[in-house]
């Protein structure tokens, strides 16, 4: 995070009552951009990423789990669209990234299937229905305006399983997405952690939360489209876990 090739952003970092050695970690680390938080209690991750949007100070938002990676000029990129002022219906920035080992290793290189450019919201809304999946990227992919979060209900943990698809499709009520064609950041698994084993979880919840859109009528989502995304979602999740049993 601290090698972006801008300079000018605050790093908050929210220590959730870490159990190994982030607390030293961090304080290796002096450097003004730096605030840091230590829950005196263990919150739950939904609670803590609401935490993190309690604490915005700036013009744009990006959630960085930990293990996950950015490329250098990520933040740069999305940065330099969300300041165009022929973007500012662009609510959320998102491009491609890469899946990665425990040792950094690429496993799999991810091409955001959206096209280059602006996309409006149910644009996007209908490649994740047809795919099952959530398109944009896990919270290390995602770039937002601060300004549309208090819009929303932040993040619940109705849904843990696609907590973030849930916040994206929140914000994107209030505009339009925006996809840069490039690789911009990387996701870490291992072959313990949750993402390679909550895949039919995943599935039951990305079409919970497809159910509760078309109740919700915003995104005018049809009944089969309703169909496809659970259809979908039960295929995406099946394939990941095969394709994780044999790249890990």
């Amino acid at each position: 995070m601290l090698a972006q090739s801008v300079t000018d952003y605050e790093l908050v970092i929210i220590d959730n009552c870490s159990t190994d050695n982030t607390r030293q970690v961090i304080a290796e680390f002096s450097d003004p951009r730096i605030r840091v938080i230590h829950n005196k209690t263990n919150i739950g991750f939904a609670a803590n990423w609401n935490k993190t949007l309690s604490e915005i100070r700036g013009k744009y938002y990006k959630l960085l789990p930990a293990d996950d990676l950015l490329l250098p000029d990520c933040i740069e990129k999305q940065v330099a669209i969300l300041e165009n002022p022929k973007f500012n219906n662009i609510s959320l920035v998102c491009g491609h990234r890469d899946i990665i080992g425990p040792t950094g290793k690429t496993i799999l290189k991810l091409k955001n299937p959206l096209a280059k450019g602006t996309n409006s919201a149910r644009t996007a809304l209908k490649k994740c229905i047809y795919r099952g999946t959530n398109i944009f990227g896990e919270p290390g992919n995602i770039m937002i305006r601060s300004e549309l979060i208090t819009k929303t209900h932040g993040y619940t943990d109705k849904y843990n399983f696609v907590i973030d698809l849930d916040f994206y499709l929140q914000i994107l009520k209030y505009g339009d997405c925006y996809n840069i064609p490039e690789t911009i950041g990387q996701f870490r698994i291992s072959s313990d952690s949750e993402s390679t084993s909550i895949g039919r979880l995943q599935a039951n919840q990305f079409t919970a939360l497809m159910e509760h859109l078309r109740r919700e009528k915003h995104y005018n989502i049809s009944i089969f489209e309703l169909f496809i995304a659970k259809l979908m979602a039960r295929i995406n999740g099946f394939l990941r876990r095969i394709v994780y049993k044999f790249l890990l």
